[in-house]
């Protein structure tokens, strides 16, 4: 069975379509923006050094072994998309352009075309329209579901009384929560199978509406190749004179930071530091007011810079409220 995948993004990079293409199933993958297409390419010729923070990244996004001939990619999609999001200027803007940009991007891969595909993989609020031409075909539909439905999400964070409105802000309700939640349910129901990355997430699907006999637990994984090298620091760790908690995730309230916030704060006066990494999710000005001064904010970096990462920390602390199957914990545990 060749199976189309339909990737908004480079989730985990990149690794549906690469095991499908070693697997000899990938018919195409689908997506707005990567490394090896179009003008993204050329940052293969800028150096490093040269390269900021969000170029780099942009650099990173690289499909393993799937030749460029098997992709479909939008750029000028993916260019509209970030500035629109870059525009937004509260949570409710920024949901209204997450469905918009799931719904022009599915638009655009029927345009393309699905070729010769059996099969169509997609990933949640990224793949109804797809489905539904899917569908009319007679075409076999996979959804991804990646983290526990939003409704479910959005009523656990609203849950989380103790923290300071600012950290909250992001996540209240808004009018476009019924249009999303909405847009989820018909993708379960258009859905053929559906991937989960945890028993809590299928029982969050269930609970929710999702027929249990589509649903099907299959954690994610890391390539334990790529920490190989931080899992051997073991020495470097026992020589330093602090220890070194490291967090990655998404900087906001869905994450926990506000109560890792409040755990250095009580370890202030102990040998301890804490690195935050990963996207801002909340004013960065905000938090950093909000924080100890043994806490260290390094905001977001390219993929390939994770593993020196973990290998200049001690501990791993991922206090999140709703999650899929955090991948930054396997990292963690493959980095030793």
């Amino acid at each position: 069975m060749s199976i189309a995948v339909v990737q908004l993004g480079a989730r985990m990079h990149y690794a549906v379509p690469r095991i499908l293409h070693a697997a000899g199933r990938l018919e195409r993958l689908y997506t707005d923006l990567c490394a090896t297409q179009g003008w993204p390419r050329l940052l293969a010729h800028v150096p490093r050094r040269l390269q900021p923070g969000p170029l780099a990244r942009l650099a990173g996004r690289l499909p393993g072994e799937v030749p460029a001939a098997k992709i479909s990619s939008f750029p000028g999609f993916a260019v509209r998309y970030a500035m629109r999001l870059r525009a937004a200027r509260s949570a409710s803007s920024a949901m209204a352009t997450y469905l918009w940009a799931g719904a022009r991007f599915d638009q655009l891969v029927l345009a393309a075309g699905l070729g010769e595909a059996r099969a169509v993989y997609g990933f949640n609020t990224a793949s109804e329209i797809v489905f539904e031409e899917a569908a009319r075909r007679g075409v076999r539909r996979i959804l991804e579901q990646t983290i526990a439905p939003r409704g479910v999400e959005v009523a656990l964070l609203e849950g989380a009384t103790d923290v300071d409105r600012e950290w909250r802000a992001p996540i209240c309700r808004d009018p476009h929560l019924d249009a999303y939640v909405a847009r989820e349910a018909r993708e379960w129901a258009l859905a053929d199978t559906i991937l989960c990355p945890s028993a809590f997430v299928r029982d969050a699907l269930v609970g929710c509406g999702a027929e249990p006999r589509k649903c099907a637990v299959v954690p994610y994984g890391v390539d334990l190749a790529s920490y190989a090298c931080a899992a051997s620091q073991d020495g470097a760790r026992a020589e330093r004179a602090e220890i070194v908690i490291l967090f990655v995730g998404g900087i906001g309230l869905r994450k926990g930071v506000p109560y890792l916030l409040r755990a250095m704060e009580r370890l202030r006066d102990l040998p301890a530091r804490c690195r935050i990494v990963g996207p801002w999710r909340i004013d960065p000005a905000f938090a950093r007011r909000a924080s100890p001064p043994n806490v260290e904010w390094i905001g977001p970096i390219a993929r390939r810079d994770m593993a020196a990462q973990y290998a200049a920390a001690d501990l791993f602390c991922l206090p999140s409220l709703c999650e899929g199957s955090a991948t930054a914990t396997y990292e963690a545990l493959a980095a030793g």
